[in-house]
């Protein structure tokens, strides 16, 4: 007679109503496990969706014993009937006896459902990748689950496995957010921020059911601060993952350097490979104990690193270096590392390592060094050896060009690189405080560059004296890739009308930046005068304008007032200029009259509630306007004591931003 026919009805029904009515039994059958010396007890060993129980063979049962499928740390089988299963954090396993002596069908029997338990948990992913250690004396065959998978690869059906085995409240919104939201807008990163509203015991399953899931890539949790628990449920899925994850983002966290070094060991610890090829832990003060234990971690990775983010994390050169010797000791690396973010940390002149890096031919598209004290007049030539052929990013803003106290000529490399760059889009020097032979080397490459187009160049707080205004103003009409220019945070004073009508004569600069202008007033009327002249005239490129913050109060209405004429112009950024209810009469006669302004900004511009009742009854007028900024800020100052206007004058403003919006 075979053991699972002398299971009587009687005995099933038993154990169905020990479990509970809504557990699922996937398989059972007679067990004998071995007691106080030779003495041998009958059980019952019942597999079900999430849970494995031992129960007693006696009418009315009891469960002797029961643990979750994601406690099995090892099978063994050391005779044909003998079943070992150890369990994690238990240092005696469950040994059990199956079938007849000599005969292995009940442990294979038993296997097999097992087997067909976990792929109804984890489809397409063996159980020897779950399972740290397997050994059996016969080959499991792959078998298929008893029930359908449903989507983001059955991870709802994983998130209640989870909160079943933490002994968490299955959260039915967590499962519709992901079964909806995410497969929708085909989501494979698990945002946690769109679930901090759960308390911390809640996002610990949610990340285990990572654990062994076919559809997510890896985890954000920017800007959520998480416990010790849940920290360690993620070193967890790094650890044990079957697929490993690929990406991890946790910026702006309050993270610690130990809570790096957890995720660094992890990641040295993990049963596979790493193939985490993406991380940013920008924002998150980990320091170079933190940051190397994460590199080191991820050292082994065979299909290379593609990005790294390690912004404002208060590392130093020997994270630098560390990087560096990782990158040049693993050439892999050359064949993908695309992404590099180590701005905003002091890292001064010790990142030599990296130049070795970046010398050698890489497909580096994107490099921030912003404000990392780093003399700039040192890369050059490794840049123009190795990046030269796919660098679209570059950031290097807020840094120093030299050490010495009289600047020397720049490197022929520095205007060479300018030069030979095919991919630039993005250039960012601002602050950096350029001699003008530098600025002028540097607008000379680019404008002998007859690969990149549609660069994005900017320049704020650059233009330190008369001599650099003039550089830019004698070059800047050559340089015809570029397609944004910021200049914002400069003083009106360096003859920004100058350079302005010099911008006119360049047909490829579209966006012009001129935010937070500085200087006396008495400068402002002559750039008001080169901006009205560039607008107007028929054959200008310049189609967005930022003049934002300012203050250029009544020296706006020029401009305001030939709004009507510009016939290119479709952004336009006046906000804080205070210029008042006459600048709000002169703006609202001229959106009666443009026929191509599409995005308008124009908060903090101290309007009273009539001025933006004029400026409300313009934009019902207006043909082109599609996006308009609510001034909220000169709504609540200009509606003390009218509450009823200003709900009429925001109503009228809303539905005419939300339904030009959405046309």
């Amino acid at each position: 007679m075979s053991t699972k026919s002398q299971i009587t009805t009687e005995l099933s029904d038993s154990i169905s109503n020990v479990l509970g009515k809504n557990v699922k039994i996937l398989y059972k059958s007679l067990i004998r496990m071995e007691s106080r010396g030779d003495k041998v007890d009958n059980r019952v060993l019942v597999v079900t969706a999430f849970r494995i129980f031992i129960t007693t063979t006696k009418v009315p049962t009891r469960v002797d014993n029961g643990f979750h499928l994601m406690e099995i740390e090892a099978l063994e089988s050391k005779k044909a009937n003998h079943l070992s299963i150890t369990l994690i954090h238990e240092h005696k396993p469950v040994s059990i006896l199956i079938g007849e002596e000599g005969s292995p069908d009940g442990v294979i029997n038993a296997i097999h459902a097992l087997a067909a338990a976990f792929d109804d948990l984890f489809p397409n992913v063996a159980m020897e990748d779950i399972i740290s250690k397997v050994n059996l004396p016969f080959q499991i065959q792959p078998v298929s689950g008893t029930r359908k998978h449903s989507t983001c690869g059955d991870f709802s059906n994983q998130y209640a496995a989870m909160c079943d085995l933490c002994q968490t409240p299955f959260r039915a919104e967590v499962a519709w957010d992901i079964d909806t939201i995410y497969l929708a807008h085909d989501i494979r990163m698990l945002h946690l921020k769109d679930f901090d509203h759960l308390d911390q015991r809640d996002l610990i399953p949610l990340l285990i059911a990572l654990q062994h899931n076919t559809w997510f890539e890896g985890v954000c949790g920017d800007g959520v601060r998480v416990g010790g628990e849940a920290w360690e449920a993620l070193s967890r899925v790094v650890r044990c993952a079957a697929p490993p994850p690929q990406r991890l983002s946790w910026r702006a966290a309050a993270l610690r350097h130990d809570h790096a070094a957890r995720l660094g060991h992890a990641l040295a610890r993990a049963r596979t490979p790493p193939a985490m090829h993406t991380v940013d832990f920008s924002q998150n003060h980990i320091e170079d104990k933190g940051a190397m234990s994460i590199l080191t971690g991820l050292a082994n990775n065979p299909d290379g690193l593609r990005h790294i983010a390690l912004s404002q994390c208060g590392i130093t050169g020997k994270t630098v270096s560390h990087l560096a010797a990782i990158l040049n000791d693993t050439p892999c690396h050359l064949n993908t590392l695309s992404h590099l973010d180590l701005s905003n940390n002091n890292l001064k002149d010790d990142v030599h390592n990296l130049y070795n890096f970046l010398a050698q031919p890489n497909v580096l598209t994107h490099l921030n060094l912003t404000n990392t004290e780093t003399t700039l007049e040192n890369m050059w030539g490794a840049l123009l050896r190795g990046c030269a052929a796919r660098l679209s990013s570059l950031l290097v803003g807020r840094n120093p060009w030299s050490t010495a106290r009289r600047p020397r000529d720049p490197p022929p490399s520095f205007r060479q690189f300018f030069t030979a760059c095919l991919a630039l889009a993005d250039l960012d020097f601002s602050y950096c405080k350029m001699p003008p032979d530098v600025l002028k080397s540097l607008l000379l490459g680019l404008a002998c560059n007859e690969s990149a187009a549609g660069v994005k160049l900017c320049l704020s707080g650059v233009l330190a004296s008369a001599q650099a205004a003039h550089v830019l103003e004698s070059c800047i009409h050559g340089v015809r890739c570029l397609q944004s220019l910021d200049l914002s945070d400069n003083s009106m004073e360096y003859e920004l009308s100058g350079i302005v009508r010099a911008i006119g004569k360049n047909h490829s600069i579209t966006h012009l930046s001129l935010s937070r202008l500085t200087g006396k007033r008495s400068y402002a009327p002559p750039l008001i005068q080169g901006l009205v002249h560039v607008l107007q005239e028929p054959d200008t490129a310049l189609t967005s304008l930022d003049l934002s913050d300012c203050k250029l109060k009544g020296d706006l209405y020029g401009l305001l007032n030939a709004l009507g004429g510009a016939r290119r112009l479709r952004s336009l950024d006046v906000g804080g200029n205070v210029a008042g209810d006459a600048g709000a009469r002169l703006l609202a006669k001229a959106l009666q009259c443009n026929c191509t302004l599409h995005t308008l900004h124009i908060d903090r511009n101290a309007f009273s509630l009539q001025g933006l009742t004029d400026i409300a009854t313009a934009l019902r007028r207006s043909v082109s306007v599609r996006r308009v900024e609510f001034p909220g800020c000169d709504a609540a100052a200009g509606g003390r004591g009218a509450s009823e206007r200003v709900a009429t004058l925001w109503r009228d403003l809303h539905e005419r931003y939300i339904y030009n919006y959405t046309m």
